[in-house]
């Protein structure tokens, strides 16, 4: 049985509107609230506690009435999105709710009302798809911002199915992000409870303290001389701050040759990013790896076990932020970062915390592979099944 498509305008299957231009000296601290692009979130839901921006009673009904949000509206960033790796423009959409009213809508947001019966719902996974991302892509604006508008909107169609097959579409889809969400919450949630085996199995104990330099090799990394043809290939990882706290491959990698000219730590070494915003993030390397200058590491003597050494981190990262010198660009310097100190437990205490933790990280790796099986069926969906033969 083949389903009968169209290929329709967007704005002749939905109505849609963007927020208006707000001036800062307009937001006031109560009344009511402006919808941000922020306050979107990737997950598919709202977060108003991400803004404090509000307008008061009065100019919104004056002005800005008819930007007022209404239950069941389907909201996007139009502002503040970026690119995925596949070089399309990615943006965000969510619901709203009657416990997000009175909400005025602002720029950098644009809603939509179905026109003809329209799932709404089907929308909002359309609009994930690769089929609108491509076509906005096309119109995008902005360099160091990427943002699009209604006159982008107009320029758009949409595979439009009978009302039957877009409800079919959403509903299955939205199984696949229920499902999604509920591995990420578990995933989140095991960290956390990592994080407390930590707190309860090192809590009590009345042991020495050491700094890091007592407890290992502290180095600095480098990056070697671009300028020079051969330094990168596929020899050994190169991580930068981007790619601590990331379940990614790193995104270089550098030859023996440059290898020679950078800083190589082994595995299990600690790594810490010690300049600029991201100062702090951490990771313990998964392999031999060379590093750049940003971060700091720690390749750990007998007196530590790796992942209590990246625990151990972890728990004094306030402090780590805090030891920075105030400047416009915060650096931990090598000197002082190998004086922080973190606590020595007995070696034996140490192991078992090991044990307790790879149990955690077998579950994490269980969920995580669930978790990109369930993104690549949806988007298998989204990409290639909205017509069903």
């Amino acid at each position: 049985m083949t389903v009968k498509y169209s290929y329709t305008p967007l704005n002749e299957a939905y109505w849609f509107q963007e927020g208006p231009g707000v001036r800062n000296t307009q937001f006031k601290n109560e009344g009511i609230k402006l919808l941000n692009g922020a306050n979107i979130l990737k997950s598919g839901y709202l977060d108003l506690n991400k803004t404090t921006r509000y307008l008061s009673e009065k100019e919104v009904e004056e002005k800005y009435k008819h930007f007022l949000c209404d239950v069941g509206d389907l909201v996007i960033a139009s502002s503040g999105i970026s690119f995925d790796s596949d070089g399309l423009l990615r943006t965000r959409g969510a619901f709203i709710s009657q416990e997000h009213l009175p909400l005025c809508m602002n720029t950098s947001t644009i809603r939509f009302k179905s026109v003809n019966q329209n799932s709404l719902q089907y929308l909002k996974h359309w609009l994930q798809s690769y089929e609108f991302r491509r076509q906005i892509s096309r119109y995008v604006t902005g360099s160091a911002q990427q943002n699009f508008g209604p006159t982008h909107l107009k320029k758009i169609k949409i595979r439009l199915l009978p009302l039957i097959e877009q409800n079919r579409i959403a509903e299955l889809l939205d199984i696949a992000d229920r499902t999604m969400y509920l591995r990420e919450s578990a995933i989140g949630k095991l960290d956390q409870l990592a994080q407390s085996i930590f707190v309860d199995t090192f809590k009590s104990g009345n042991w020495v303290s050491k700094n890091l330099k007592q407890l290992g090799k502290v180095k600095t990394g480098r990056t070697p001389p671009s300028i020079k043809t051969g330094m990168f290939g596929k020899d050994l990882p190169f991580i930068t701050p981007g790619d601590l706290e990331s379940n990614v491959q790193p995104k270089r990698f550098l030859s023996k040759e440059g290898a020679a000219k950078s800083v190589v730590v082994k595995k299990g070494s600690a790594l810490v990013c010690c300049i600029g915003a991201t100062i702090g993030k951490m990771d313990k390397a998964k392999t031999e790896s060379a590093f750049n200058q940003q971060l700091n590491a720690v390749e750990w003597s007998d007196e530590i076990n790796d992942v209590y050494g990246i625990y151990a981190l972890r728990n004094i990262k306030n402090k780590i932020i805090n030891s920075g010198s105030i400047t416009t660009m915060p650096i931990l310097k090598k000197s002082l970062f190998e004086k922080l100190e973190i606590k020595v437990p007995p070696i034996s205490l140490q192991n078992q915390f090991r044990l307790n933790i790879e149990a955690v990280e077998a579950v994490k790796k269980k969920y995580k592979f669930q978790l990109q099986k369930i993104k690549i069926m949806k988007e298998s969906l989204q990409n290639h099944s909205l017509v069903m033969n």
